[in-house]
């Protein structure tokens, strides 16, 4: 795992917005974080590489959603963003 690539999407204008929206999306769902963290999974061929957005409730349960490069830059527009908070949201339900 690199921490170039990590530390790449989390000083992202997508990466920090993706943040927001899943703390944000939790509060409606009146569920509880502990602190999220970005993690990477290496495939071939490079297009099929992860960012991981690993996210731990209180209550102990716990989820990864993945993106892609390509979603996370996409995240900063508006389709973007109304397909990235309708993933996360879908994961956080899982977490109840």
């Amino acid at each position: 795992m690199s921490s170039d690539h990590i530390l790449q999407i989390q000083k992202s204008e997508g990466g920090k917005q993706i943040e927001k929206l899943c703390y944000a999306i939790a509060g409606k769902l009146g569920l509880e974080l502990e602190p999220v963290y970005w993690s990477f999974q290496f495939l071939e061929p490079p297009e099929s590489q992860r960012h991981i957005l690993n996210v731990k409730a209180k209550n102990g349960t716990t989820t990864g959603i993945w993106f892609s490069r390509a979603e996370i830059e996409a995240c900063t527009t508006k389709h973007g963003k109304g397909k990235t908070e309708k993933k996360i949201t879908e994961k956080l339900r899982g977490l109840l």
